[in-house]
Order: C-alpha cells, then structure tokens, then sequence
C-alpha cells in the first residue's frame, strides 16, 4: 500500500533539548533554533490541532 503525503504541511522534524527548542527542515538540510513558542505552534500544526494553533496565536500576537 502507498503511503500518501500531505502536501500542505513542511517536511520538519521538531525536538527540543535541554539547551532550546529546534526543526529540522529537510528540503533544505538545515537545523533550525526557535523560541519556545514558535516551536508549540508548529507542533500544534503539525499535529491539526486547532484549538492549540489558536491558543499559540494568540500568545504569539501578544508577544509582538
């Protein structure tokens, strides 16, 4: 059976250490450090979890 990949989400790895919160972007090979928050976002994206994703907006907005 083929796998089916979804298209609208980025090919990242998330993990977090003890030193900070990261993605792997794979298109591009990189190792990408983000802010605690940013990474909840994408986690929760990933995921499909709306109501985080709205939760973390909203902290991130208030953030700016």
């Amino acid at each position: 059976m083929k796998q089916e990949i979804d298209q609208s989400k980025p090919l990242i790895l998330l993990y977090k250490t003890p030193l900070g919160f990261y993605f792997y972007e794979t298109n591009k090979n990189e190792i990408v450090s983000v802010n605690e928050q940013l990474y909840k976002y994408i986690d929760a994206v990933m995921k499909d979890n709306k109501r985080e994703v709205q939760q973390t907006k909203d902290v991130i907005n208030v953030m700016q």
